[in-house]
């Protein structure tokens, strides 16, 4: 009997690595590295910054992985949001996972055909200054 018990505990361990890796195989990811744009806006006064960064991506049909990490920054992670801005009818995020250990956000998504898609990632951010002073030139006459 305990021979039994070790095959099927052996089998099924291997079936369901198998079905893990056929799975995943299937799956293209895609991690957020470098925008197509970006837009930032600072606000000074409450040290605080939207960032908005455009990302062209190719989805297969089926299940598409995107992964946004922030290792070192001052994101904030609860403000991490994805747009996609062209076909959305085409696009479904199926699941998000936060990772706070690895910094990371994970967005399961689905795509009912293939396409390429542009999508925005936007978020708020810390200790993004700005400062402006201009400078003139007067000549003799006082004219600038």
């Amino acid at each position: 009997m305990r021979g039994w018990l070790k095959l099927g505990i052996f089998l099924l361990v291997f079936f369901v690595f198998i079905d893990y890796r056929i799975s995943f195989a299937s799956v293209n990811i895609f991690t957020f590295s470098s925008p197509s744009s970006v837009s930032i806006t600072i606000y000074n006064s409450k040290n605080l910054s939207l960032v908005q960064e455009n990302y062209w991506i190719t989805f297969k049909k089926g299940s598409n992985v995107l992964r946004f990490s922030w290792s070192k920054t001052k994101i904030d992670p609860s403000s991490i949001r994805l747009d996609i801005l062209g076909h959305s009818e085409k696009i479904k995020v199926e699941e998000i996972v936060f990772s706070p250990a690895l910094e990371s956000l994970t967005w399961k998504v689905k795509a009912f055909e293939p396409s390429r898609e542009l999508v925005r990632v936007s978020y708020f951010t810390k200790d993004l200054f700005w400062d402006i002073s201009y400078n003139f030139c007067l000549d003799q006459e006082k004219n600038i």
